[in-house]
């Protein structure tokens, strides 16, 4: 894919907002592949917008936490329950 996108770019193929795709892709391709080297590494970020759900659904929620005390309270309590989770 890499190769077909340097071919693309250097014989203009592409339309109007392709050049700017082509570019990021062949600037950014060695970090968009590391997925596929290294069995750890997620292709996409699902895991962590799972962790960070009930955090802004509760950021709306509680639109006031009712004092700055309130609040790193709050913090405290997501951070504590999200380790738990995490862990098992």
């Amino acid at each position: 894919m890499a190769v077909q996108n340097e071919g693309a770019l250097s014989c203009g193929k592409v339309g109007a907002l392709c050049p700017e795709f082509t570019r990021y892709t062949l600037n950014h391709w060695q970090g968009l592949t590391k997925y596929i080297e290294d069995g750890k590494f997620e292709i996409d970020n699902n895991p962590v917008e799972r962790c960070i759900r009930p955090v802004a659904i509760g950021r709306k929620n509680y639109m006031f936490a009712g004092s700055e005390e309130g609040a790193k309270n709050l913090a405290m309590m997501y951070s504590f329950f999200g380790t738990c989770k995490a862990q098992g």
